[in-house]
């Protein structure tokens, strides 16, 4: 399981995404900055910009939408289907 409470966790998701190749063929699709992309049963706003600010900035504001008190965890399998 992925706890998303952990901006390690949200960097290592992106590194899995690049080194997959999905950040590729999602470029290469054409996805844009802030297009909405669902890989199973996570969803997620796309950004190229995978330094570790942005990435930072982009977990931070997640933290602040969720409830207090809650976690956010994703399932270990991942993508569960075909892009």
């Amino acid at each position: 399981m992925t706890n998303w409470d952990y901006f390690e966790s949200f960097k290592r998701f992106a590194q899995v995404l690049k080194m997959s190749g999905v950040e590729k063929a999602l470029n290469e699709a054409g996805a844009g900055e802030g297009d909405r992309i669902v890989i199973g049963k996570y969803e997620f706003e796309w950004s190229a910009d995978n330094r570790t600010g942005a990435l930072y900035e982009s977990w931070k504001a997640k933290q602040d939408e969720k409830p207090a008190g809650t976690t956010q965890q994703g399932g270990r399998h991942w993508p569960h289907g075909h892009m």
